[in-house]
This record gives C-alpha cells, structure tokens and sequence, in this order.
C-alpha cells in the first residue's frame, strides 16, 4: 500500500524500531509480578519484575535467595534478546519485596546537623575557589557555571544538577576530588 506521498507504508512499518510497535502498557503489566524466564541458553531466571526496558526490553528482576527469610534479594538483568518464553504468576508481590523495590537504586540520605552541613558548604566553596570556579551563594543552593549547575545541600556529587551533562559531570568530578580534610569523612 502506497501513501498519498508515494511512501510505501507498508514497508515503513516494517522498518520501524521494535520500540514505536510496542504498547508499554503491555510491557507495564509485568512490573511487580512474579515470572519465570525462559532463554536460548537454556537457563531460568525467577523473580520479581523490578522494570523493563523499553526500547532493549530488558528484564530486570529481584530474584529472592533460597531462603525468604531472610530477605536477601539479588537483581538479575536478562537480555531481551535471549527471552524465548515469559511465565508470569499471578500472586500479589509482597510487600517487603515491594519495599525492597522501592528502596532500589536510592541514595542513601545523610543525616547532617545545620553546622556540618554549613561547613560542607564552605568547603566546597573554598575548593572551587582553589580551583578558580566562582561560586554563587544564594540561601542553601550553590550555582556554578553562571547558573548551569546548582548544589543542593548536603552538597555531595549525588545533589549536583544540570541540564548541560558535561559541565554537570565536570562539576561532580571536581566534588569527588574533595581534600579529606574538607571532605568530612562521613560514613553513610
């Protein structure tokens, strides 16, 4: 079949990506259901659909250890590409895994008291200024860059953001590089 502009649209149907032919409510509908996988290599992966990928549709799961009581999860990443069959149960994910779930990928927060994380500031004022970075202080917030990067407290690399990715990554490199004695070695 030819479109009015003389594209065969067939064929550009054919050639889309798999990304633009696939529902994601269907791919949404795994997402906390427990399944089996099945690959090519002739091995099974069992676990809770934490995501999947929709453009790779790569399956990411917590797989529970032998014993469930003790809560021990391990995130398992297969590969769409060796998929041959999906069997998905029915049951309600519990919801220590649900909490699990949740918790995955966060940062942990810090607890800092007014003062440290007054000093925290001061530090990284101090090591951009080393480096001959000005700093622009306004209330909490930090902005570098004539405003590309702003710091939110605690002011560590994970509270950096930007819409320009390298003076975004430039910035957290230059955090991370921190003296130790500026650093506060804090345990988290």
């Amino acid at each position: 079949m030819t479109s009015t502009y003389g594209i065969n649209v067939a064929q550009e149907e054919k050639d889309l990506h798999p990304v633009f032919k696939t529902d994601p409510h269907k791919l949404w509908n795994y997402v906390n259901k427990r399944v089996i996988l099945s690959t090519s290599e002739g091995v099974s992966y069992e676990g809770y659909v934490y995501t999947i990928d929709p453009v790779t549709h790569s399956w990411v799961l917590f797989s529970c250890s032998n014993d469930e009581d003790t809560h021990k999860m391990n995130v398992v990443i297969v590969m769409n590409t060796s998929v041959t069959d999906v069997n998905v149960f029915d049951e309600e994910c519990p919801s220590w895994v649900l909490d699990m779930m949740s918790q995955y990928g966060k940062i942990h927060e810090i607890d800092l008291s007014a003062s440290q994380i007054a000093e925290r500031r001061d530090a990284v004022c101090r090591w951009f200024g080393a480096n001959r970075i000005p700093v622009n202080k306004s209330a909490d917030t930090l902005t570098i860059a004539n405003g590309t990067v702003t710091i939110e407290p605690p002011y560590f690399p994970e509270n950096c953001s930007s819409s320009n990715e390298i003076i975004l990554c430039r910035v957290r490199n230059l955090l991370t590089t921190l003296p130790n004695n500026d650093n506060m070695s804090l345990s988290i």
